[in-house]
């Protein structure tokens, strides 16, 4: 066997007798490097999506995204005129850019990165604001169309590159210290911080150049909401400041009163459910929550609706046994949860050896050599299910009509061989004759009819929430100390560092307390009728 003489470093010595295969599978080891801790079942944290809550995010994604980006649009056009026009250029060419890095990466969109994308869209019109603002605030002292756009473009690109570069700092730290989720939003904002500076600075210059040059651009005007203003804005500050503590007391008393109930289950571990009602049984999340908490099993539970038809709700609770918290919801909801349902749209027996196995397939059992004869079958689900999940319905009504011994095949063309994809339509090959095979998916559609339809499940354990928790602190931490780095290096006193950590403590303070009062709103504000915890009951 193989002995290591002494602790390898950058160079060690494994000396043995051991074949050439042996060595491969060592060095394969050696190169993979070592884990920091030994797998254990069951694992830390998995999940399950299914196809349809999948479309619906990418779907509600990118209603949010061309929704934003249509807003952005229309109220560049209307109040900056040409300029926003220009703005509307230097937009689309961003999404372009962001898109084509994208796809050159081969990087995946993910939910937060679509979430990314909404933001940039907010944020590449920004540095167009301060250079039009700019250039309007060189016309009205008297300066030349040109000499306007120049100075605009000059005096505010600095501002710009100061704003970006401290928000890319925070998007690098996020990349760095992240989970792949966050890194999906990080990639998205970095490669639209990037973007919005060069379409909102050079791009956008370019045609203002040019029109400008042209003679086609003669004179720049932009809409005023406000004309000149004498607000004593330094006169107010203890005016400001005192509702600005009294802002903070009141949401720190409201975080301190939520306690860990104002942390998602990504920071305390436990269990997300996404349900689905059957038609005709829609439910307004406010019932939905009531029924849930009125109920006893389910910790802190929080609801989240999904879609807009009132009939998909993700449902959070502090409970780690996925089993156990979609028993419950079953027990809660009963017959207001969707079930599946099955249909036999062929069955025909045909010679074993006439139709080879489909690709990809995954057969149950090995088949037998004596068998004469093979039953294939086309099943079609009312809902998408996985092929592991079908096997084991099979296996499972195969050990009730005695047939257990009896090997079949379940396949579909899109299929990938180890995928746990769901399908609504599966082709059955078996073994068995057609009347067992009657049997066997009989009890299969009896057995799936009775089981609720659970779109999505994940579980998140304790390690994975500490690591979660910790990483959040990290992340904050260190995009405080790089700002504060950055800004001291750039403007060579870093008291402005320390000033512009202070505001956004203040902001983050400020934002954590809405967040612990807005449980006020679903609570207090939104008050709905018992009736349909009633129904429930009577269920």
């Amino acid at each position: 066997a193989p002995v290591i003489n002494d602790a390898i470093f950058e160079r060690g010595e494994i000396s043995g007798d051991f074949t050439k295969g042996e060595l491969d599978v060592l060095v394969s080891v050696l190169r993979a490097g070592s884990l920091p801790a030994r797998l254990v079942s069951p694992p830390a944290s998995s999940m399950k999506v299914g196809p349809g809550l999948g479309h619906d995010l990418i779907v509600k994604g990118a209603y949010a995204m061309a929704i934003s980006m249509a807003a952005v649009l229309v109220f560049m056009l209307i109040y900056y005129r040409f300029a926003g026009l220009v703005a509307c250029f230097a937009l689309l060419m961003n999404l372009v850019l962001i898109m084509s890095v994208m796809i050159a990466l081969k990087e995946a969109f993910t939910l937060p990165g679509l979430a990314g994308v909404v933001l940039t869209v907010g944020m590449a019109v920004d540095a167009n604001v301060l250079i039009f603002e700019r250039m309007r605030e060189e016309l009205a002292h008297g300066a030349a169309l040109r000499m306007a756009i120049r100075n605009g473009f000059g005096r505010a690109t600095r501002t710009i590159v100061d704003a970006n570069l401290t928000t890319l700092i925070t998007a690098v730290v996020l990349y760095w210290i992240g989970t792949d989720q966050i890194r999906g939003f990080a990639v998205t904002l970095i490669l639209g911080i990037l973007m919005s500076m060069y379409t909102a600075i050079f791009c956008s210059r370019i045609v203002f150049d040019v029109w400008e040059k042209q003679r086609w651009l003669t004179k720049l005007t932009m809409r005023r909401l406000f004309g000149q203003t004498q607000i004593d804005f330094l006169g107010k500050r203890h005016l400001a400041a005192a509702l600005s503590g009294l802002m903070i007391v009141i949401g720190l008393a409201a975080v301190m009163n939520r306690g860990s109930n104002l942390l998602d289950i990504d920071f305390t571990g436990g269990t997300s459910v996404t349900i689905l009602l059957d038609e005709g049984q829609a439910m307004e999340d406010a019932d939905v929550r009531r029924a849930l908490t009125d109920q006893a099993g389910l910790d802190d539970v929080t609801v989240i609706g999904v879609g807009n038809d009132n009939r998909q709700y993700r449902i959070n609770t502090r409970n780690r046994d996925i089993e156990g918290v979609e028993a419950q919801i079953e027990k809660i909801f009963g017959d207001r949860l969707k079930k599946n349902s099955l249909k036999i749209v062929d069955l025909a027996t045909a010679a074993a050896d006439s139709e080879p196995p489909t690709a990809g397939a995954e057969s149950a059992a090995a088949e037998s050599g004596s068998a004469r004869q093979q039953v294939t079958a086309t099943l079609e689900f009312g809902e998408p299910i996985k092929g592991g999940t079908l096997e084991e319905l099979m296996r499972a009504a195969q050990e009730q009509a005695g047939t257990a011994d009896e090997p079949f095949e379940l396949s579909n063309p899109e299929r990938q061989p180890g995928s746990e994809q769901q399908f609504r339509r599966w082709t059955l090959k078996t073994a068995m004759n057609e009347s067992q095979t009657r049997a066997v998916l009989d009890e299969v559609h009896a057995q799936v009819a009775r089981k609720p339809v659970f779109p999505s499940s994940s579980n998140i354990g304790g390690k994975v929430a500490g690591d979660t928790q910790a990483q959040a602190a990290y992340a904050l931490f260190a995009s405080l100390f790089f700002i504060v780095a950055y800004i001291w290096l750039r403007f060579q006193r870093i008291v402005f560092g320390l000033a512009a950590v202070i505001a956004l403590v203040h902001d983050v303070l400020i934002t954590l307390g809405m967040l612990a009062l807005s449980a006020l709103l679903v609570t207090y504000v939104n008050p709905r009728s018992e009736e349909h915890t009633s129904e429930l009951q009577s269920h």
